[in-house]
């Protein structure tokens, strides 16, 4: 994390794809008790400790987040994505997706739906549409409306358009995003 928002409880956040899916797949590994022979499962374990973070503090982390919210592309975003990062391994994605949708119901996730077209007619969105895209763009029109901070990896964009909004933002370490890929 950030060092500024290291110590920092936050009980609700806006959440981006890529910290939803390391949440998600470090309840995955919680829940299916990982053991070692499944090697590329615990090589997702070894390379926390490379890291010099262990997973229990991870989901520590997202434990005390009892509220999230996003908007349903950046749902989308995160099925696209783990099924790309876990499509040639050992995760089977029904029961992922099974075990994933206890953990979001348990964790009040709350998607909240910005239509594209009213972001583009938006004067104060549209320039960051064409920079940024749709699906961050969302991200920073939520926290706008409802006064919450993004929880995001993206550093150099999101990060920085919402900065420029006035919007806080917290950036996981993208090593600890790395871990998973």
């Amino acid at each position: 994390m950030s060092k500024s928002h290291k110590n920092i409880r936050f009980d609700s956040l806006i959440v981006d794809s890529g910290p939803l899916l390391i949440a998600l797949t470090v309840n995955y590994l919680s829940v299916r008790n990982i053991e070692r022979k499944e090697s590329y499962l615990a090589e997702i374990w070894d390379n926390f400790s490379k890291k010099g973070v262990r997973p229990f503090q991870i989901q520590e982390y997202f434990r005390r987040i009892s509220n999230y919210y996003t908007t349903p592309h950046a749902i989308g975003e995160l099925i696209g994505l783990s099924r790309s990062k876990f499509k040639n391994n050992y995760i089977n994605q029904n029961e992922f997706w099974s075990i994933s949708m206890d953990y979001l119901e348990a964790k009040n996730i709350s998607e909240q739906f910005i239509q594209v077209l009213d972001l583009y007619h938006d004067e104060s969105s549209l320039p960051l549409i064409q920079e940024i895209g749709f699906i961050d763009s969302e991200l920073i029109k939520l926290a706008k409306e409802i006064g919450l901070p993004i929880l995001t990896i993206d550093s150099r964009t999101l990060k920085a358009k919402a900065d420029k909004q006035g919007i806080d933002v917290i950036v996981l370490d993208e090593d600890i995003y790395t871990i998973i890929i």
